[in-house]
């Protein structure tokens, strides 16, 4: 920017005086004068006037700069007005964008607390759930213990019927034995009334 005002500044050539002591010069000067001085002086007095061409042609430049200037400057200042305005859309946008955010951490914050609170509920339903496992589980403990007793009473009552049934059995055996042995007995009490009986035949017929 700089650059660009000190470039808008006027340029400034001095004014360059054509004439002088001898700006009058005869207009028939005589033959005897025409020496080298007089030349020399001659050639002084036409520099000026290149001096002022190239004046002119300076003036023409810096001319063409300003009006390049000038245009640059409309870029420029056509650029800035885009970029003015690229740069407001952009915090418009990022205002936007930090609302958005704002929502969003918010909506964030209530599905943890939603989360949270279906957890906590998730965690009573499985703590019920478990109490109503752990009563099922306590009951089938109480119905196999009451199953299990019932098997030992049944099991004591066929060993009990078992054990009464082979003292019966061992019981009529004893019996039946007792007979046997009365049975023996009564044969033996026969044969030797048999033996003494058939002794005397015998003693009688000799």
């Amino acid at each position: 920017m700089h650059a660009m005002k000190d470039l808008e500044k006027t340029v400034k050539i001095p004014a360059i005086s054509v004439g002088g002591k001898n700006d009058a010069l005869p207009d028939n000067p005589p033959r005897e004068q025409d020496s080298a001085p007089e030349r020399a002086k001659a050639s002084r007095d036409a520099q000026p006037e290149e001096e002022r061409g190239k004046a002119l042609d300076a003036l023409e430049v810096v001319e063409q700069l300003r009006e390049k200037l000038k245009q640059e400057q409309a870029k420029s200042a056509d650029l800035q007005a885009k970029l003015d305005a690229a740069d407001a859309k952009a915090s418009a946008a990022e205002a936007k964008f930090a609302v958005v955010e704002v929502r969003a951490n918010a909506a964030e914050a209530k599905i943890v607390a939603a989360e949270t609170k279906a957890g906590a509920a998730r965690d009573k339903v499985n703590i019920a759930e478990a109490k109503v496992a752990a009563a099922e589980s306590r009951a089938s403990v109480a119905e196999a213990k009451a199953t299990v007793a019932e098997a030992k009473a049944t099991v004591a009552e066929d060993k009990a019927q078992t054990a009464e049934a082979k003292v019966k059995e061992l019981t009529s055996a004893l019996d039946n034995a007792k007979a046997a042995e009365a049975k023996v007995k009564e044969l033996t009490a026969t044969l030797e009334k048999i033996s003494g009986l058939i002794a005397a035949s015998q003693s009688k017929a000799g």
